[in-house]
């Protein structure tokens, strides 16, 4: 997967789909899962909340 740049606030966009295949690739799905991103408290709702 490539970089993908976007304007500032953004990161879901520029990083959704490769956390997206990691968790997929982890061996089993873990009861928490901790990011360092923002979520349902982005401005414009586009965080990287699940």
């Amino acid at each position: 997967m490539g970089w993908v740049q976007g304007p500032p606030g953004t990161l879901a966009l520029r990083e959704g789909r490769l956390l997206e295949a990691a968790v997929r690739a982890l061996p089993a799905m873990p009861d928490v899962l901790l990011v360092n991103a923002t979520g349902r408290d982005h401005p414009r709702g586009a965080g990287l909340a699940v």
